[in-house]
This record gives structure tokens, sequence and C-alpha cells, in this order.
């Protein structure tokens, strides 16, 4: 069997490189030509080479496979159609890289019956390869002119293609607003909120005391506040304590959260049998989110006259429960001016130079030094009454 290997080229032709390419199951190949215009008008094909592979031991679908030699499948001339983000990461490489390597490129389609690569990736006999008219010569579409080739099929639409990465829809989800984040002061936010409250009840025409804010108007302040920042942050809890359901939340379900009488979310904990009130048993739970949390925090740093983090955490845990205090804690002591301004350093004086007798080569044992780390008691026995000195 012979191989032709003449390509008729000559002055004043043009020239139209011709690639074909088929997959199945077996493998896949691809088969270039070269066509050749002369100046009267006739048309030449020439083969210039084909390259054949295997297909993966491992399982892989038909269109991997076609796309794996640029087939003309019409879901790869789909594929080649858009952009390679679009789809999953075997198919997206693929894309980039048959896009890069041939940017400036026409693809059309092509059938079986007279694509050549056909013959290559399926296989044949060498008797059938010798007579294989189609392989040698191209399909005879080639010989006519160009504006006359078929285009192919109708493109498949991106939503209707295998492969396609999922549409990853990213909701930008804003924090819940806490109408009490203008408040600076834990004091101040409930006095007025304890002024509100009156002003409201007075609204109402109820009786309402006029003069200094009693302690258990501050505490149904306090009350109201605590559950504004629950609802804001803890709402499926909320929402399973309700119901009598078991909480989802596994940090809050450790802590045996349970509602109390007013509403609120309070910790359950083992404290039952203590001798301390309710309200240290069963502290309130707030969020380390919350503004809240910050405003407690900030005020008993205040009142126990900038304390470190122990004691720090230890005053707010008295009442409330905050989920991550730590991080909280930090945060108060790191942005407090006072705590910044006095935070002693402890100085690093610059270190003597070592004596001359460590520095400079002597005999052994020229330079002997004794350090004892106590003095030694000795006791005179010499003596009558025997000291020690």
């Amino acid at each position: 069997m012979k191989i032709p290997r003449y390509t008729g080229c000559s002055a004043g032709c043009s020239y139209d490189l011709c690639g074909f390419s088929d997959a199945s199951t077996k493998g896949y190949a691809a088969v270039a030509y070269l066509r050749v215009t002369a100046k009267s008008g006739s048309v030449d094909v020439y083969l210039l080479g084909s390259k054949t592979k295997l297909a993966p031991m491992k399982t892989s679908t038909i269109p991997r496979l076609e796309l794996s030699g640029a087939s003309d499948s019409t879901i790869v001339l789909s594929w080649l159609g858009n952009t390679h983000t679009s789809f999953k990461t075997f198919v997206s490489n693929r894309i980039f890289q048959i896009q890069t390597t041939i940017p400036v490129c026409q693809w059309l389609h092509v059938r079986s019956e007279n694509n050549p690569a056909d013959c290559a990736c399926r296989g044949l006999r060498p008797s059938e390869l010798k007579e294989a008219t189609l392989y040698w010569k191209g399909p005879t579409f080639l010989l006519s002119s160009a504006d006359s080739w078929s285009t192919g099929v109708s493109r498949i639409s991106l939503d209707q293609l295998p492969e396609v990465q999922p549409a990853c829809v990213v909701v930008q989800s804003h924090p819940p607003e806490e109408w009490y984040a203008r408040f600076s002061s834990f004091d101040h936010m409930i006095r007025v909120v304890a002024r509100l409250r009156r002003f409201i009840s007075r609204c109402r025409k109820m009786d309402v005391e006029t003069r200094f804010l009693k302690q258990s108007e501050l505490d149904a302040a306090l009350i109201m506040v605590v559950k504004s920042a629950q609802n804001c942050f803890f709402r499926e809890v909320i929402s399973n304590l309700t119901r009598g359901e078991e909480v989802q939340r596994k940090g809050i379900a450790r802590l045996s959260p349970f509602l109390d009488s007013l509403g609120v979310v309070r910790v359950g904990g083992r404290l039952q049998n203590t001798n301390w009130s309710e309200r240290r048993r069963h502290p309130m739970l707030i969020p380390k989110e919350a503004h809240l949390a910050v405003l407690v925090t900030r005020h008993w740093h205040s009142y126990a006259c900038h304390a470190g983090p122990r004691l720090l955490t230890a005053l707010v845990q008295r009442r409330f429960w905050v989920v991550g205090i730590r991080l909280v804690v930090h945060r108060v002591i790191c942005r407090c001016i006072i705590c910044a301004r006095v935070k002693p350093v402890n100085p690093q004086p610059m270190m003597a130079d070592l004596p001359r007798f460590r520095l400079q080569e002597a005999h052994p044992f020229s330079v002997v030094g004794i350090d004892y780390a106590v003095p030694l008691q000795m006791k005179e026995l010499s003596l009558r009454k025997a000291r020690i000195v």
C-alpha cells in the first residue's frame, strides 16, 4: 500500500486547511487535508496527515470523546459556540484549549458518510483501508466551492446542553437592622427605652409614674431590648422553642435553652440545685453579633474600672450569656482608648557586653567562678552554744 505525499503547491494558488474529526467508543481521530485552488479555478485535495487515539479505559460519554477530537457532533459544535466558563471542568478545559489553539476557525457539521475521520475512529482492516477512497481523497464536496458547503445543523441552546456548570446565585444578605444600634451607652439606652414606655402608656390613658425611673421600669426596658435582639438573630431558635421542637442549631442546643414567662430565651444549664437567684442560674441568651452584646460588655468594662478579660467575662455572665463572649470581650478591650494608653509595656533593656574572660582564649581552669543561688548557712560547733552564721 503506497501513501502519496505530494501536495500540488505552486505560485498563485490559494490554500485551505480542512480538518475532520470523529469519535466512537473505540477511540477518536482527526484527518487533515490541504485544499489547493489554482488560478484556473480547478481544485485538488491532498491528504496531509491523520491522528488516532484510543478511548480511555475509564468509561466516558460519547460527547466527551468527540470533544477530545473536536468532533463535528451537534453537542460539540454547540459547546464550542459558548464560553468555556459555562461548563464543568473537563469540558471547560478542553474548550479553552481548542479556542486558544485555533482562535480563527469556521466550524461546520459533516455527516458520518462524508466524514473521513469516521474511517479512522472506527477502525479498518488494511485491505479495506486500501480501497477507502473517502479517506485518501477526502469528501467530494471539497472539490466544489466553499460557499456551497452546508453549514450543518442548528445549535443547541445553553440550557439544554450537557455538562453545563450549575448556576451559582449569589444573594447578598444584609444583617438584620437593630433599632438600638444608634446607642453607644448601655445605661443611656435602657433609660431612653424606659421613658418611651412611659410615653406610650400615657398615650394609652394609663396611670404613669412621673417621678424618677423605678428599677422595675428599667428591668422591663432591658427585657424589651433583649427580646428584640433575640428576634433578630435567634428567630429559628424561638420558633423551635415555641412549637416544642428540638433546637436545630447545635451550638445553641447544647445550652438547653427555654422560654421564660416573658418570652425571653434563657440558658437552662446544670445549675438548678444552686441557691443563686433565678436570673443568675438562667442568664439571658444574647448573640455575639448583636450590638447589645457590645453595649453590655462595654458597660461592665467601664464599671469595673477597665477590668481584664477574665473579670469582665465573669461580670457579664452574672446576668447574660453571650455566645462567643471571648471575641466580644477582646474587641471591646482592644477598642478602649484608655486601656490602650495605660497599658504597661515591659521595657527591654539593652544587653551588656560579655566579660572579657569569657571571650578571650585561656588555658583550662585558669579562670574559675562559682555561683550560689542563696547564702549558705553554717553552724559554729566550737562554742558551747552553737550559732548559725
